[in-house]
């Protein structure tokens, strides 16, 4: 008999959830960020939205343990094995994905926190990474999205604004352990086929866009008003153009960054 554990991990990316959870979805119009790139400032572009006002933020549903500092529904809904099988059951289950070293903490889109967003009066907003995003076009081709891009333009001295994120963040690499380095090497594999294999479909999508983050205060004004529909064509073909700029440097520099990892 299947565990519950492998039947998750046997769904896990393969989520289809019943007509009606589809159709809620769709009536719902959830707007996601997404992308796979390292320090793209993801959950402050979340912040900054909701702090607008007009907002809310929609957890995900995860099997793992909660942390300390975390509590149930911030910045998760932490849910038990048996619980997530019986909401994939239901059809209640928008995209679920595996993570973790061993993929064994499933991480997922429930219709329910959604739909509670929309009743308090705000526009549901969710991050979720690119394959998370691919399923949810696949339900709903007409869905929006915003993909970030890492901001090139910025240099501290001799250094990139996304290099000095990355390593402010996680350290200087000669001081990381084997299985750091491991994980980092993987990182940077992931923003490369984002970059140059899942992306490029989306470049020309009118209902995905595409945005550098430079400036928090910017870049949530400029998201504001293309979820309002308030962004010019003109302002919105700069803004694509600039990022997609940014996500070619980005696979080129991620390049770099591994190859310098694999060389320690």
């Amino acid at each position: 008999m299947q565990t519950t554990r492998a039947l998750l991990a046997e769904k896990s990316g393969r989520v289809y959830p019943s007509e009606p959870t589809t159709e809620r979805f769709r009536v719902a119009g959830m707007v996601v960020i997404t992308n796979e790139i390292l320090c793209t400032g993801k959950t402050s572009a979340m912040e900054a939205l909701a702090q607008k006002g007009t907002y809310a933020k929609v957890p995900s549903w995860v099997t793992r343990e909660m942390r300390s500092g975390e509590t149930q529904g911030d910045p998760y809904i932490f849910v038990s094995e048996d619980e997530m099988v019986a909401a994939f059951l239901e059809g209640l289950l928008i995209e679920m994905n595996a993570n973790g070293a061993n993929m064994d903490r499933f991480y997922a889109t429930h219709i329910l926190p959604i739909e509670a967003a929309v009743n308090s009066g705000k526009m549901p907003i969710k991050d979720v990474d690119t394959k998370g995003f691919i399923n949810i076009r696949s339900i709903d081709p007409n869905s929006r999205a915003i993909v970030l891009a890492p901001d090139y333009l910025t240099v501290d001295g001799l250094q990139d604004a996304w290099t000095l994120r990355i390593y402010g963040r996680e350290g200087r690499p000669e001081a990381w352990p084997e299985n750091k380095v491991q994980d980092m090497i993987g990182r940077f594999a992931v923003a490369i086929e984002d970059v140059e294999l899942r992306l490029p479909a989306y470049f020309d999508d009118p209902n995905i866009l595409f945005v550098m983050n430079q400036d928090l205060g910017s870049l949530a004004e400029t998201v504001d008003a293309w979820i309002r529909r308030e962004l010019s064509a003109s302002e919105e073909d700069q803004v694509r153009r600039l990022a997609i700029e940014s996500l070619m440097w980005t696979a080129e520099r991620a390049r770099e960054h591994k190859a310098a990892l694999e060389a320690i």
